[in-house]
């Protein structure tokens, strides 16, 4: 019972401690990689040549690569991640190249086609440090594809898959105490807004809609009589796991002059809490209705939010909280996302006719 706690305590505080990294300084591990999918398991490599630089700039000795690959062979049982490894496993399978630290580590990865012919992946590893007494730590690495942490982008699918992956194992071996002297960053992929060009085919648009219990889980301003902020409008992603809502800031200085401006709050339905804020128009005096957010809209993937104003229109990357695209505007209603003919668009209504801006790399 004592282990089981010592273990316990340790794998809870080992992401705030350097206590790993001390443990770890000029021992040898053992490092066994496997992919979780006949595809990913191509991408073993990239996850090992990662670990074993964070390993030698941490000052920690990796076993080589070829020995590894033995254990890996004749310990079939460690390709399932529930395998339990006793203190006698230890000692009958690794003994022999002399290290005092195996290194189990699970890869899982995911790729899509993004919204303008590029790539889109996701990776999480799952690894278990064992030592000869059979003591374990074990950790993850932090979701991708969620406000702050992107996807990996590519123009093709390896270089979107490799990008995650060692993404991935900076995070799994930094929250268990390791230094990322070189830390890798998301490649990502710039997209634009051309057009408009006018089509013909019919749309259909959404209602617009206003749900008032969103604006309590934002950061939404209380309305007073001389400042506060208004809701307008209100839409929830297509997996239903965030909303979007905007309205119009408003503020009224001395001599009853009134600026208004407006901001988009982006909410994490499940925690019931505002995850980032958008900045639509600054404050600034100008015609009633003109600053404020008419519609929302959310891609098929909720990756991508775009926005109409009485003057822009806005196309933003919630997960990377970044403005792609604004272009000026006039009298459009609402906006959808739209593919015709295989091609993205953003489809804006204008009443008497319909304008469309395609979406691509820049």
């Amino acid at each position: 019972m004592k282990k089981i706690i010592f273990i316990l305590f340790l794998s809870i505080n080992i992401s705030c401690t350097p206590v790993l990294r001390e443990k770890l300084i000029n021992k040898k591990v053992a490092v066994v990689l496997y992919g979780q999918s006949p595809k990913i398991k191509k991408f073993e490599k990239t996850a090992q040549a990662r670990i074993e630089s964070i390993f030698v700039d941490n000052e920690i000795k990796v076993l080589d690569n070829e020995k590894s690959k033995e254990i890996k062979n004749v310990w079939n049982q460690l390709e399932d991640p529930d395998y339990f490894v006793t203190d006698e496993d230890f000692s009958n399978q690794v003994s022999n190249y002399e290290v005092e630290f195996l290194l189990r580590v699970y890869i899982k990865a995911d790729c899509s086609r993004g919204i303008a012919n590029y790539y889109s992946a996701n990776a999480q590893i799952d690894i278990r440090l064992v030592d000869k007494e059979a003591n374990t730590i074990s950790e993850i690495s932090l979701p991708m594809g969620v406000p702050g942490n992107p996807p990996s982008d590519g123009l093709t699918e390896t270089s979107a898959y490799v990008n995650a992956v060692q993404r991935a194992c900076d995070s799994v071996l930094e929250r268990m105490g390791l230094d990322l002297l070189s830390p890798i960053n998301p490649y990502f992929v710039d997209i634009t807004l051309k057009g408009p060009e006018k089509i013909t085919e019919k749309i259909s648009f959404p209602k617009i809609k206003i749900d008032k219990t969103l604006a309590e889980y934002s950061k939404f301003k209380k309305s007073g009589r001389w400042e506060g902020e208004k809701l307008s409008v209100t839409t929830i992603s297509p997996d239903g796991n965030y909303a979007a809502i905007g309205g119009y800031l408003y503020k009224t200085f001395t001599g009853m002059q009134r600026h208004h401006g407006s901001n988009i709050h982006l909410i994490d339905l499940k925690k019931k809490k505002e995850v980032n804020i958008f900045n639509c128009e600054e404050m600034g005096i100008g015609r009633g209705g003109t600053r404020k957010v008419l519609a929302l809209s959310f891609s098929d993937n909720w990756r991508f939010l775009a926005a109409i104003t009485g003057r822009n229109l806005y196309l933003w990357d919630t997960q990377r909280g970044r403005l792609l695209d604004k272009i000026q505007i006039k009298k459009c209603s609402n906006v959808i996302f739209k593919k015709i003919n295989n091609i993205p668009y953003l489809i804006l209504d204008q009443k008497k006719r319909i304008l469309a801006y395609k979406i691509e790399k820049k």
